[in-house]
């Protein structure tokens, strides 16, 4: 840690706070440290620390915040996250009864539509477009109502224009319950 912050002319206070920075916009630890010193410690990019690098390599714009949610885990079937003021959300997770479990989500893992069709996803939600952000970017952000959520999906402009996205417009939201990924739980 400490020769790289060298290389990228940082001080270590500084370099920490970029990485402290970086967990907090994405969702986790970007990098995993091991005490001992010389031949002994280190530090390792973690698995969404490489996603991230990769993103940046290929020039793949990388999302800052992720959609998280926490509600009540009931055992279903099938299992399910309560979320207050709706929707449930189908996981592929188990916990105890009744307990607050928290998850993310990409809004990269979202896919939409017009329309309701059949198809694997265990999460098809009826949303509004509530917000469109970045119209004339390689990704558009939109900000879509569900019940009495807010949540963020990733997509293309081309997307933009097949699905004639503009605010308060109807759209179907697809999401694999394996796209949800549980955090540490929240409070009872």
């Amino acid at each position: 840690m400490a020769a790289a912050c060298r290389r990228a002319g940082l001080t270590r206070d500084r370099g920490n706070y970029r990485l402290r920075r970086l967990a907090s916009g994405f969702g986790g630890p970007v990098v995993h440290g091991r005490r001992g010193g010389r031949g002994v410690g280190g530090s390792q990019l973690t698995r969404l620390g490489r996603t991230l690098l990769a993103r940046a390599r290929e020039g793949t714009p990388a999302t800052a915040r992720p959609n998280r949610f926490t509600g009540t885990y009931r055992s279903g079937p099938p299992p399910r996250l309560e979320l207050e003021g709706g929707p449930a959300l189908v996981v592929a997770f188990r916990a105890p009864e009744g307990t607050r479990q928290a998850v993310r989500f990409d809004p990269e893992t979202i896919l939409l539509a017009r329309r309701r069709f059949e198809s694997s996803a265990r999460n098809v939600l009826e949303a509004r477009v509530v917000h469109v952000r970045g119209r004339g970017t390689e990704r558009v952000e939109l900000t879509l109502g569900v019940g009495g959520q807010r949540l963020r999906a990733a997509i293309t402009p081309a997307a933009v224009e097949r699905l004639e996205v503009r605010s308060g417009r109807r759209l179907w939201i697809y999401l694999k319950a394996t796209a949800l990924h549980r955090e540490a739980a929240g409070p009872r």
